[in-house]
């Protein structure tokens, strides 16, 4: 999956920092 390739690539601490932003932008919409 290409998805997947991505998701590797993506460094843990990196990846963590973008699901909080993710988090706080869907609470902001809500």
């Amino acid at each position: 999956m290409e998805v997947g390739e991505g998701f590797v690539a993506v460094p843990a601490d990196q990846h963590e920092a973008m699901v909080k932003i993710i988090v706080k932008a869907r609470q902001l919409m809500a």
